[in-house]
């Protein structure tokens, strides 16, 4: 089995301690299941495989707040 991602985004300050953005990431999964055929031949052999792949809209926010000695 494999994964993969790809994501990608930007952000814009809207305030001195605030950003929001858009974005979005890329999934993709692919396996697989090999099976031999039996040794007397009752049983038959499995081979399948496949993929699936997705995309995710991402919306961000970014908040700077300072830390104080409270």
């Amino acid at each position: 089995m494999k994964q993969r991602a790809l994501q990608a985004g930007g952000l814009r300050r809207v305030a001195p301690w605030a950003e929001i953005g858009i974005g979005g990431r890329i999934n993709v999964i692919e396996g697989g299941l090999n099976i031999a055929p039996g040794e007397l031949g009752i049983l038959d052999g499995i081979d399948v495989s496949g993929s699936y792949v997705w995309f995710d809209p991402l919306l961000m926010l970014r908040l700077m707040l300072p830390l104080e000695n409270k």
